[in-house]
């Protein structure tokens, strides 16, 4: 391996970490810490890809064309975007770090990638490192928070919806949540995110690459993720898990007889076992909200809330990162202490309105005309299962969000034509 290679390994080793833990991690919103993680993760995410753009630019000046349609890709966002701080004019460096800075460093290493036909080498580490973490949380939910062999030994306090102290275990496993089944309280998964739904988002991310994006894949690693999944007793975690493995079961044949009979015979099993348990957890979410305020009857309320919060302003709307205009719209003694919202979707519209929306809807688009244009099933999968999971999960501005994003820009490279009969070669599987 190259010396470059090596670096360009370790460079995207570090921003895959930084990633995942901005991605609503509690160490990002550790109030108890003299450092501020949050800027910390911002600062080295940057940094780290302003180095790789540093190693990428050299390699795509040399190609004209990809230089080209990089150049204008960037030139639109960048003008896009601009256009929205002047309209929106709320936290613009926050913005611009993001959406500007962030978004169009992505753009141009997926432009590099996508030249050498490397472009799911960033997913890939994603997915490894959301693994780990996954066999170190349970190690500690089923050690610590079910069996009590080990205790806490620490005591956090974070602001997540409502400020709180929540158990430790060694800054590497938090206890955030619980939830009752068949009246008993039980602790859920939450890794070491901001709550259970949380980390069951990054383990659906985790089992998307695993299945549509990585050539070979790894049973155990399958097998890892779908057990924490479950752990989390997270209703859309389960649901998103068993219909991806579902899709996945159907549309790919094996090549060997014996693993088509195998599949057969196996199918009927897995489907009645993932619908059970989405039924069950789809009916224990909504019979728990009507005695009171559940989860199923909060997410029900955002919707609402948000819809009313955005007609006040709809195309440009009430100012980027004004969560405090939405919640004025809730019924806090109906609510208590969750205000945070629990959809991406009903974030971006009252925030930013239509206009930053459509900074969603674009690589949304883009990804489906790919799709059909080259055939690639796994891309319109991919893409959707993200937006399903952007409407109902509040993750919009995390960077995890603005990655695919860029995914979903860059793609746009593939659909411009080099001449009459040829078009750009990228594919994400």
């Amino acid at each position: 391996m190259k010396v470059n290679n090596k670096v360009e390994v370790f460079l995207e080793y570090i921003i895959a970490i930084c990633i995942v833990i901005n991605c609503n991690s509690v160490w990002i919103y550790m109030s108890s810490t003299s450092i501020d993680l949050k800027t910390l993760n911002l600062v080295v995410t940057n940094c780290f890809l302003l180095i790789l753009n540093i190693i990428s630019i050299k390699s795509i000046v040399k190609n004209k064309k990809i230089f080209l349609k990089t150049l204008i890709l960037i030139i639109f966002i960048l003008v896009y975007n601009i256009i929205f701080i002047f309209l929106n004019r709320n936290n613009s460096v926050s913005f611009i770090l993001k959406f500007v800075l962030t978004l169009i460093c992505f753009v141009i290493y997926n432009s590099y990638k996508f030249k050498n036909e490397k472009n799911n080498s960033l997913l890939i580490k994603i997915s490894n490192l959301i693994v780990v973490f996954s066999v170190i949380s349970l190690i500690f939910y089923f050690t610590g928070s079910v069996f009590k062999i080990i205790k806490p030994n620490s005591q956090v306090f974070y602001l997540w919806g409502a400020p709180r102290y929540i158990p430790s275990y060694y800054n590497m496993y938090y206890e955030t949540n619980t939830t009752n089944i068949a009246g008993l309280s039980i602790v859920r998964n939450s890794g070491m995110f901001t709550e259970s739904p949380m980390h069951a988002f990054n383990l659906c991310i985790a089992l998307l690459i695993q299945l549509f994006v990585i050539r070979r894949n790894n049973k155990k690693r399958l097998i890892i993720l779908l057990i924490t999944i479950l752990t989390t007793l997270s209703t859309t975690g389960i649901i998103v898990s068993s219909v991806l493995v579902i899709i996945y079961i159907l549309i790919n044949k094996s090549k060997k007889s014996i693993y088509s009979i195998i599949k057969i015979l196996t199918f009927p099993i897995i489907l009645f076992i993932s619908i059970f348990l989405s039924i069950y957890f789809i009916t224990d979410k909504i019979n728990s909200s009507k005695y009171n305020m559940g989860s199923y009857s909060v997410r029900m309320d955002d919707f609402k809330v948000g819809l009313n919060a955005w007609n006040d302003h709809k195309i440009v709307g009430n100012g980027y990162t004004r969560q405090d205009i939405t919640q004025s719209y809730m019924d806090i003694n109906a609510r208590g202490t969750d205000i945070g919202g629990s959809s991406g979707l009903m974030v971006v519209l009252p925030e930013g309105g239509i206009y930053l929306l459509s900074i969603y809807m674009i690589p949304l688009i883009v990804s489906i005309v790919y799709s059909i244009r080259k055939k690639n099933i796994s891309v319109v999968i991919m893409y959707i299962t993200i937006t399903i999971l952007f409407i109902i999960t509040n993750i919009p501005y995390t960077y995890m969000m603005i990655y695919f994003l860029s995914l979903g820009y860059s793609l746009s490279l593939a659909l411009w034509k080099r001449d009459s009969n040829k078009t750009e070669k990228i594919h994400l599987r």
